[in-house]
């Protein structure tokens, strides 16, 4: 390992240890002024350079506005150039800008080597001037992590946290962003993202937008208790034009449900899984029921939920033919009195179709009328009958897949 120190006593006084002293220590940058306006021009300002070189410019400088695309936009930059070199003269640095390519979502472009960012600045299409100036500001506050000359950032010691803390002239935050100990590995490009914290004149800006949510909250509340108790919703009656919205449950006591009425059908669908079927013929894969051989036709049972006050308009009827020759399939429907259960069955709405080979299918079977001559009708649950469906077939290889059953609400009189 090799120390190097800058100055001893009685050491080698030169302008390349003076500047070398800075390196490391204090990031390049702008360190006060340097602000570049909108037609080119640059105020007075201090800078210093990757390689430790103090710039200072006393007076307005002015850097060149590339034309405008007549069609896209793009991105600039406004840099100063500057290598330090052992001649004399010294070179001087070099204020100018670096055109960005046009495009509809334009990148800025890549930053030249022995330039020092002074601004970002976008040209709209057409426009006469930059229309938006990002200033780089001085030089941020960083620990364990080094700017490259690209402009990206490497952690020192992985193991270890990095902190990036930099002030937005623009916008008037201090923005900080932190990286976890152990995120990185030693020497890896840091990819900062998101600001854990952003502050300024209001405050803290993430404290500031969970107040605002809050407030927003309260304000939608407030509104629709306004909304309740106002005339426009009178509780003796009257009617609310446009959405009310319920944030919570609804609670109606026992003896006011009958005043509750629908101006419309209320519908809704609940699913049947294959898997819920039953029969001792056919064969219970887990997920489905397949057919077997029959020339007597075998039947699977379907349980349909039974939802009181509710009516059942119809049901998709899921298939799918395994096998390779065409098979006939009965739909229909089957209910029964419970105090009569035997007696009182009925079969009925019966559908025979046919099912190709290696076809799925799906089949609205419509609800009608348990009794002759059978019209459509939905069917209404009581609390006296069950339903259910019948899925029939004398062949092999069908399966039941599943089933969609399409409900609407019974309106209630008032």
């Amino acid at each position: 390992m090799v120390q190097k120190r800058i100055h001893d006593y009685r050491g080698p006084r030169s302008s390349e240890n003076l500047n070398g002293h800075l390196v490391g220590v204090m990031p390049p940058g702008v360190c006060q002024g340097f602000h570049v306006r909108s037609d080119g021009s640059v105020s007075p300002g201090v800078l210093v350079t990757a390689e430790g070189i103090r710039i200072e410019e006393t007076e307005d400088v002015s850097v060149p506005q590339p034309l405008a695309d007549p069609d896209h936009p793009r991105i600039d930059l406004v840099v100063c150039q500057h290598e330090y070199e052992k001649t004399v003269p010294a070179p001087p640095a070099v204020f100018t800008t670096v055109p960005g390519t046009p495009g509809e979502d334009p990148q800025p472009p890549d930053l030249p080597e022995h330039a020092v960012l002074l601004a970002t600045c976008r040209m709209d299409a057409g426009a006469a001037e930059w229309t938006d100036i990002q200033q780089s500001g001085p030089p941020v506050r960083v620990y364990n992590a080094v700017q490259q000359l690209d402009r990206s950032w490497k952690i020192v010691h992985g193991e270890r946290g990095a902190l990036l803390e930099q002030f937005d002239v623009n916008l008037g935050y201090v923005i900080i962003f932190v990286v976890a100990p152990g995120t990185h590995a030693d020497g890896e490009t840091i990819d900062w993202g998101s600001p854990v914290l952003l502050y300024g004149a209001d405050g803290i800006q993430q404290v500031e937008d969970v107040k605002a949510k809050l407030n927003q909250e309260i304000s939608d509340r407030q509104a629709g208790d306004s909304a309740l108790n106002s005339a426009k919703l009178d509780k003796a009656g009257g009617t609310i034009t446009g959405d009310l919205e319920v944030q919570g449950k609804l609670t109606l006591d026992a003896d006011d449900v009958a005043d509750v009425c629908f101006d419309d059908w209320v519908s809704f669908v609940h699913w049947v899984q294959g898997c819920e079927g039953n029969s001792q013929d056919w064969t219970n894969l887990g997920f489905a029921w397949k057919s077997v051989a029959d020339a007597m036709g075998t039947t699977l049972y379907v349980p349909i939920r039974g939802i009181v006050g509710a009516e059942l308009i119809s049901v998709d009827v899921g298939l799918h033919n395994v096998g390779a020759v065409s098979t006939n399939v009965i739909l229909g429907f089957s209910t029964s009195d419970l105090a009569n259960y035997i007696g009182g069955s009925i079969d009925f709405g019966e559908v025979t179709i046919g099912v190709n080979g290696s076809e799925s299918v799906v089949r609205n079977l419509v609800l009608v009328d348990p009794t002759p001559p059978h019209d459509p009708v939905p069917f209404s649950f009581d609390l006296s009958r069950p339903l259910w469906l019948r899925v029939k077939t004398g062949g092999a290889n069908i399966l039941f897949t599943g089933a969609r059953l399409n409900y609407r609400r019974k309106r209630v009189a008032v």
